[in-house]
Parts: structure tokens; sequence; C-alpha cells
């Protein structure tokens, strides 16, 4: 469970550090307030850009004329039976455009985070799955799967894999 999320010069927060109590958590406040900036900044706990798909340099908080984002970072703590989990990721230099992950203060690869995290979520613009083509639903559904089973994604590939083989073998036999 994340017990703690910092943020600094992070879109429109400075600074802030935020406890985080066990059970649902409700964020409320006037347009602009910073809500789903709080969002974003969970999201970046998996590799990728996040909900917004923005990219680094997009993140940085800027003040008025500054042509480019600062240095920012977002930090939780994660509590678990196994004690605590320091997760870090942000860029070291305004306008940067590579994410440095940080795992209890240790440079890693962003696809580590899934070993402490596996965050998924749905957007107002993703609306458009339960109304769109089945291979997008199905790609949304594999992800939820792939949060709570990581072996699924191998599986998933395999199976991918040979449909394309047994294809193949189709349109070859047919010529």
């Amino acid at each position: 469970m994340i017990t703690s999320l910092t943020l600094t010069d992070f879109r429109s927060y400075a600074a802030a550090t935020l406890p985080i109590a066990a059970g649902a958590v409700v964020l409320h406040g006037p347009n602009g307030a910073g809500k789903t900036n709080l969002l974003e900044a969970l999201s970046l706990f998996t590799p990728g850009r996040g909900l917004r798909g923005a990219t680094a340099p997009e993140m940085g908080r800027r003040e008025p004329g500054e042509a480019t984002g600062r240095a920012w970072a977002v930090a939780a703590i994660l509590t678990d039976a196994d004690g605590e989990t320091k997760l870090g990721t942000g860029v070291q230099a305004p306008g940067a455009a590579r994410r440095i992950v940080r795992i209890d203060g240790e440079t890693a690869q962003p696809g580590r985070l899934l070993d402490h995290l596996r965050p998924v979520w749905a957007t107002p613009e993703q609306d458009r799955l339960f109304s769109d083509a089945r291979a997008e639903r199905l790609k949304f559904f594999d992800r939820l799967v792939f949060a709570a089973n990581p072996d699924h994604a191998a599986a998933v590939s395999g199976y991918e894999k040979a449909l394309r083989e047994r294809l193949r073998l189709l349109t070859d036999g047919a010529e």
C-alpha cells in the first residue's frame, strides 16, 4: 500500500508530501486544484508515460516566462508485510527527456517498478473501449490481468506468436 506520496516541482506542485491512510482515498477540490496531477504522479510508477501520455519535460513545474519545465521528482513509500520500499522517478535537469527511476535509492530499470506496484487506470478518454473494436477491449483487459499476474504477458505474447505462425502457414498453404 502507498503510505506517502511526495512531489517536487511536478506540474502545479512546487513541493507537497501527502500521507496516505489505509482505505479508500477521495480527491476533491475545485477545477485546477491539482487532483489529476496527483493521479498522473501515481501513474508514473509504471513503465511508460503515465495516464496523460506526457513527455518528461512537460511534467516539470513552470513559472510564467520559463521556457522549459524544471527538474522534477515524484516519490512514494510503499508499506507491506515485508516493510517499506521507497520508489522514485523524475528528471535531474530542466527539460531532460529521460526519466530516472530509483528503488530504495538505487537506480533501476522502469520495468522493475512492476515488482512493487502495478497500478491500472481508466480515463474518460478510454470510454471508446466499450464501443470500439473488440481487439482494443482485449488489449485493455490484458493490461488489467498483467497488473495482477505478470506471467500473463508471456502467455499472451506466446499465443499471439502462435496465431501469426498459424496465419502464415494457412496463407502459404493456400498459394
